[in-house]
């Protein structure tokens, strides 16, 4: 690489080829080029051929690149030297014949060719596979399904221990399977060791009491004090500092008021000195520290006599001194109540015997889980890098690797775990090592990746006393501007430990002073001002070439309610909207490209929105752009299940698999393939608890709404239901879901869940969506997964359900298919940790006010690598259970490494960004920028006062409701914040244009309203509702009133299918007496055949049935039966006028029959009478029944011929006849 130019320290890197390296490269410092410079030095020296080298990466990606690099670098040092040193071309030329042999690989990659070339030292078979992380997860699953199978067989089955005492302390009351989860991520992370069961049992030691009996002789004992005595000391030392800058300001009695804590602090930093020393008085100290903690140490703090009005201009900043201070010290002794240290010990040590058992089951889980993997000739990519480190541990074998490789390289050193370190050092030299990476760009702790390997090479490295190793620092940073390396530094001198001058960035290209653009903040505020209510900070602004149109009438009221709309919407809906407004400003003006060395315009290609995750989050930014025409895509490997449409395929095959699943049925239902409404869905649910209701009061008992599965509620209302169009929609929508059941048996999985999607129409309902070309992709790699899945095991839908359901609560990476290349002009939104390794010339950072998570206390098993192990203690007998001391001081490093982590992501953002970087988020208020008070809960509560600096960045802080909403041109973009609209003469047309529409009427509106076909019931029902309930509207708790006692649709039901059921020839006998044991035996068997369902046949009253028969509708209804001349449930169609127009009406009659010349009609009623007023209850009956007798009256006129001379309601409650005519 003859044409590039590499800086002093670079050059160094390349030239050094007799030590170990550590380079420390920061973020755009060109590690990747120096990695590659140095391997073509070695190769042009002749000091050691390409496969003589291992080369490590952490992706193959990484691995396939680098080898493209050497190859091209390769072939043009062959071109340059080709005339002038054939030689040298020559042995450049063998290198590419060796290229395909070399070790520029993965760490599993390299573990797969070790283990291949030293099987003989393992138990494998020489042809063994690797197992994809999916089908490992479900073997997991199995083997710890087994594991607890054993345990409920045998409680026994590890020897010294009981399983179901092991569970009562725990696992959950109801569920295991947090326990089961709990063990196999356990044992995930306890293999980022070697030797890691060796380790685990060692570390349990710790949690026993010494030999001597004596707590205090333990290292965690020691450990303790020694944290303790730091907090103390650092308290003591900021009161002091505080103490002195009050006298300073020549305050001396507000100063005095610390004399009282720092004495407290001193008692305390002598007594804790004396048991870190273990001196003779140690035991004396204890109870010094005892003491001190019996009164409050903490006063209250306020300006001193005579000082008060000055004290108030600085009391602010001292009170964020002492509040830090003061809330470190409490917290710290509260955690570990040092007063109860014996009994603590005591609780620590009792669960020694309960970690000990919880590894046994570690144990037993990885016998079978591997015994799994050796039935099926696998192993997993855990499994290569433990064989490979027992192989490393033969002699032989690590001679002949260490003797291999002449040169070792080590890309992104950051990342390596324990394990790995382990293997890279099993096969290096003391002074053949190149470690390349960058320690404040270390953000994959949830892969085990360990940021303090990195650290403690590089004390090693820096050691002037070590021979054969050096660091160097690459810090000149080829990427950004000057303007936002010097924000960074601004911002990570403040915030990161060991950010010094060796550390921080350097501009490495020479920028353009006129485009060199300062970073900005933007910091929405949540807590609005009323006062401000409706009012812009953007009202002065006017587009270029625009002239103020003056709103009134409905547009000012439209503007008036989206005040209104902004107050509703979410924070992160203003932040994307926010932020869509940053990017349309971007696009289309001009920036120095500092790689090409050019001004141009900014496309969108050019930006890049980096979130901390996209979950739930990334629709809104999409949206949002998408509302102002600018192309985006969401870049995620993750959160393909989170997707709608994956989630509404899979909640379709769910409820062919087992309809009896609540939340994948109304998802489905809710969804555009039945297109229910929530209130439609409420309906029917409500309908079945009405029915339960209604049941109870039946028996007089208790009314115990008994929460019913949805499916159940479905088939009631499908039967029963009283909306007779809800009800034909219900039955499509179980016809529909039966059919697709049919058809699951019929075909291939993959086959017949593109049927599905066919046949549902939601693959084209996806496709019509916004990002539909995206949504269908996701919907054929389901197809293409359940296809390969197909060919890999036996498979049906459930299986494959379950394999889906394994990668999704497994959080395994399955990435949405790519539909974008690097070359299309869209805005990219990713997460951060995707977004490492890139650089984009405007980087906006949003998501700043959002609650960063950290971990907390656990009852369950917690690992560090440099602490140990535990569990919690729990105390059955008096039903509490509380963190171990070990468990505290875990939680405490985990949650610091969370934090130190948190850091490093944030920096991994900002240096994204080549030539302007945006911080966006939300905050209450800016009371933690203006007064510096920091917290660790979001990046900006973090950044404190640093969100403006005043030099190195510009800061704007905006009221949330100012923010402007979408969907407007956007030279309008202003149209929703101000009572006027600037326009042009164009855009005025164009809103008169808009205006006409909008307000246009349709000439038929009310035939909107106008079905084609009714109900009797619905007409009825309509004109009973006009008259019962003009003018009223119910509220909530008048409905459950009314609702709760009136009858039951289902028993009412229940009572009509026995009548239709009955034989009215043989329901009274030749004595005309009613056959009571006839009716009883029908109605049994309607109950046997599932008409009648067990609980509704308990809560009927045959005895309302057989006084029917006894009374003289009964009788002559009989007689008519026994003459044939009875019809029951009629079916009826018939046209009638509604609101001036034709409409068919839809019924079915209960009962009729001929009596001489005319026609007599019987409809059973199941209503209940009160006690107070029969005789207007009877009224209101036959007025609410008026209209629907009407109809049926008629129905049968016209389709008989003959006339209705009687008509009749029966009711079945009081066995009360009633004439309608």
């Amino acid at each position: 690489m003859a044409d590039v130019r590499f800086t002093p320290d670079q050059q160094r890197a390349i030239d050094t080829i007799d030590k170990s390296i550590l380079v420390s490269a920061a973020a755009g410092s060109g590690k990747t080029a120096v990695l590659v410079e140095r391997i073509i030095n070695i190769i042009v020296q002749g000091k050691a051929d390409v496969d003589r080298m291992l080369v490590v990466t952490f992706t193959n990606a990484a691995a396939s690149e680098m080898r493209l690099k050497l190859t091209k670098a390769i072939n043009k040092e062959i071109k340059a030297a080709k005339t002038s040193d054939p030689e040298r071309s020559e042995r450049l030329r063998q290198q590419l014949g060796k290229m395909y042999r070399s070790y520029i690989s993965t760490v599993h990659s390299f573990c797969n060719r070790v283990i291949k070339e030293f099987f003989y030292l393992t138990d494998l078979e020489p042809n063994f596979k690797i197992c994809d992380s999916l089908k490992a997860e479900i073997m997991k699953m199995e083997a710890i399904e087994e594991v607890f199978e054993q345990g409920f067989e045998e409680d026994n089955f590890i020897e010294g221990g009981s399983f179901r005492e092991f569970l009562d302390r725990y696992s959950k009351e109801r569920d295991d399977k947090g326990l089961m989860q709990e063990l196999v991520k356990a044992y995930a992370d306890l293999r980022s060791m070697p030797d890691y069961f060796e380790w685990s049992e060692r570390m349990a030691e710790k949690l026993r009491i010494p030999e001597s009996g004596d707590y205090r002789d333990s290292d965690l004992y020691r450990e303790l004090w020694a944290d303790a005595r730091k907090v103390v000391d650092d308290a003591l030392h900021e009161a002091l500092g505080l103490q002195e800058y009050l006298i300073a300001l020549n305050l001396p009695n507000t100063a005095a008021k610390l004399d009282s804590e720092i004495g407290a602090f001193q008692t305390l930093a002598d007594a804790i000195k004396s048991i870190c020393d273990r001196g003779e008085l140690a035991k004396g100290a204890e109870e010094v520290v005892s003491k001190v903690f019996q009164n409050p140490i903490f006063g209250k703090f306020a300006g001193g006599k005579g000082e008060t009005e000055v004290y108030k201009s600085v009391s602010a900043d001292c009170k964020a001194r002492r509040d830090t201070y003061k809330n470190n010290f409490q917290n710290f002794f509260k955690e570990y109540n040092f007063a109860e240290l014996k009994t603590l010990f005591e609780e620590q040590a009792e669960t020694y015997k309960y970690t000990m058992y919880y590894l046994a089951l570690l144990k037993e889980f990885e016998r079978i889980y591997s015994a799994k993997k050796r039935d099926q000739g696998v192993i997993d990519y855990g499994d290569m890098e433990h064989i490979t480190a027992g192989i490393l541990k033969n002699e032989e074998a690590r001679k002949v690797l260490r003797e291999r490789f002449e040169f070792i390289f080590v890309d992104e050193y950051q990342d390596v775990n324990t394990l790995q370190e382990f293997l890279i050092g099993s096969v290096a030299r003391e002074d053949n090592v190149f470690k390349v990476g960058d320690v404040k760009q270390s953000i994959y702790k949830f892969r085990q990746a360990e940021p303090h390997i990195f650290e403690e090479t590089s004390r090693a490295y820096k050691d002037e006393l070590n021979e054969h190793a050096i660091q160097i620092n690459l810090n000149k940073n080829f990427r950004s501007n000057g303007a936002t390396i010097d924000y960074i530094n601004y911002v990570f001198q403040d915030l990161m430990d060991g950010y010094d001058d060796d550390e921080k960035l350097y501009q490495g290209l020479t920028g353009h002073p006129e485009y060199n653009l300062k970073p900005e903040v933007h910091l929405l505020l949540t807590e609005m001002d009323d006062s401000s209510e409706g009012e812009s900070s953007d009202t002065s602004y006017t587009p270029r070439g625009s002239q103020l149109v003056d709103i009134e009438g409905p547009v000012a009221g439209t503007l008036d309610e989206s005040a209104e709309e902004i107050k509703a919407l979410s924070k992160a809906e203003i932040e994307a909207i926010h932020v869509a407004d940053i990017v349309s400003s971007i696009i289309g003006t001009e920036f120095y490209d500092g790689k090409s060395g050019k001004v141009r315009r900014a496309t969108p290609r050019d930006i890049a929105i980096l979130l901390r995750s996209t979950k739930n989050k990334s629709d809104m930014y999409y949206k949002s752009l998408m509302s102002k025409s600018i192309s985006s895509h969401i870049s995620d490997d993750g959160g393909y299940f989170d997707t709608v449409e994956v989630a509404v395929a899979m909640a379709i095959l769910k409820i062919v698999d087992n309809m009896h699943q609540d939340i994948p049925l109304i998802s489905v239902l809710r969804s555009e393939v039945f297109g229910f409404t929530p209130e439609q869905l409420a309906e029917i649910r409500a309908f079945a608890r009405e029915n339960q209701i209604a049941e109870a009061k039946e028996r007089e008992g208790d009314v115990q709404y008994q929460r019913q599965s949805y499916c159940d509620a479905l088939l009631l209302y499908s039967a029963n239901g009283s909306d007779d169009s809800l009800k034909s929609r219900v039955n499509e929508a179980l016809a529909t879901i039966e059919k697709w059941r049919v058809h699951s048996k019929m075909m291939q999985l993959d086959d017949y869940i593109w049927y599905l999607l066919e046949d549902s129409n939601y693959y084209m309902y996806a496709g019509a969506m916004y990002g539909g070309r995206q949504r269908q992709a996701n919907l054929r790699a389901l197809v293409e997964r359940a296809g390969a899945f197909r060919m890999s095991s036996i498979a049906s839908l459930s299986s494959y359900i379950s394999y889906l359901e394994v990668l999704r609560t497994k959080n395994v990476e399955m990435g949405q298919p790519s539909m974008v290349s690097e070359e299309d002009d869209v805005v990219r939104i990713m997460t951060i940790h995707k977004s490492k390794g890139l650089e984009f010339p405007f980087v906006i950072v949003a998501g700043m006010g959002n609650q960063l998570n950290y971990s907390s206390g656990i009852k369950g098993f917690q690992f560090d690598n440099e602490l140990g192990i535990a569990l919690a203690y729990v105390n059955p007998d008096e039903h509490y259970w509380r963190r171990t001391l070990m468990q505290k001081k875990i939680t405490a490093k985990i949650r610091e490494d969370e934090y130190q982590e948190q850091l490093r992501v944030l920096y991994v953002a900002m240096t994204r960004a080549r030539e302007k970087l945006y911080l966006v988020g939300c905050e209450k208020t800016d009371e933690f920028v203006l007064d510096d008070i920091r917290s660790r809960t979001s990046y900006f509560k973090i950044m404190g006062k640093l969100c403006d600096s005043g030099q190195y960045n510009e800061y704007t802080s905006t009221d949330m409701h100012e923010v402007k909403m979408p969907s407007l041109p956007r030279g309008a973009n202003n149209f929703l914040t101000t009572d006027k609209i600037p326009m042009d003469t164009e855009l005025s047309e164009e809103y008169e244009e808009v205006k006409r529409r909008l307000d246009y009427e349709y000439a038929y509106k009310d035939d909107l309203n106008t079905k084609a076909k009714y109900s009797v019931s619905e007409l009825n029902k309509e004109a009973k509702d006009r008259e019962s309930y003009k003018g009223k509207i119910e509220d909530r708790n008048t409905r459950i009133e009314r609702l709760a006692s009136a009858d039951a649709a289902s028993i009412g039901t229940a009572y009509h299918r026995i009548m239709e059921f009955v034989d009215f020839k043989k329901a009274v006998n030749e004595a005309g007496e009613c056959d009571k044991s006839y009716i009883a035996e029908r109605a049994e068997t309607l109950k046997g055949n599932g008409a009648i369902s067990e609980p509704v046949f308990k809560a009927l009253d045959l005895g309302k049935v057989y006084a029917f028969f006894e009374t003289e509708i009964g009788t002559r209804a009989c007689a008519a039966a026994r003459e044939g001349l009875l019809s029951k449930e009629k079916p009826f169609t018939l046209r009638v006028e509604r609101r001036g127009k034709s409409v068919l009406v839809q019924g079915i009659i209960d009962c009729y029959f001929s009596d001489g010349d005319g026609l007599v009609l019987v409809d059973y009623k199941s209503n209940r009478l009160s006690y107070k007023d029969r005789e207007a209850d009877i009224e209101r009956i036959k007025e609410e029944y008026r209209e629907q007798i009407s109809l049926y009256k008629r129905a049968l006129e016209e389709g008989t011929g003959l006339s209705v001379k009687e008509a009749y309601l029966y009711l079945l409650d009081k066995s009360i006849t009633i004439s309608m005519l």
